[in-house]
């Protein structure tokens, strides 16, 4: 009954909605390539001039990050298809894999936090369980 009273208020509310995602799609497209770029001109500007600092950004760019729910969603498909449980750095390696990134020690450790974080949280939710292992005091995952 209530979708008869107002039908063109909901229609136009979802249109907008969808017109708004897609601008937020393309400015956040938009701000990594001029991330990007600001990047590549202090590193530049660093070859020339090692001593030259660039100034410090408010708000710094998180490297590698997943969009919402991607983690999440690689996560589930690969203890689907694992035949023992696996920790949240065997996870982070996967992903960097995946995904065409060298796993330094640094992004290693970045990959592994946001694994172990994702785990937490789909364990909260009952999708996963950890197990201890035998060979490391790592935790391994599976799901339930």
């Amino acid at each position: 009954m209530r979708d008869m009273e107002r039908p063109l208020t909901v229609s136009g509310l979802l249109e907008k909605r969808a017109e708004l995602v897609k601008l937020r799609t393309a400015l956040e497209i938009e701000l990594q390539a001029v991330v990007f770029d600001l990047d590549h001109l202090d590193a530049c500007i660093r070859l020339f001039d090692p001593e030259q600092a660039s100034p410090v950004r408010k708000r710094y760019t998180v490297q590698h990050a997943a969009r919402g729910g991607e983690m999440a969603r690689f996560v589930l498909a690969t203890l689907r298809t694992a035949t023992a449980p696996m920790t949240a750095r065997e996870i982070g390696v996967a992903w960097a894999k995946d995904n065409g990134v060298e796993p330094s020690e640094v992004t290693g450790r970045v990959l592994r936090k946001r694994a172990g974080a994702c785990l937490r949280n789909l364990a909260r939710k009952g999708h996963v369980m950890a197990l201890g292992r035998e060979d490391d005091d790592a935790k391994g995952w599976r799901l339930v």
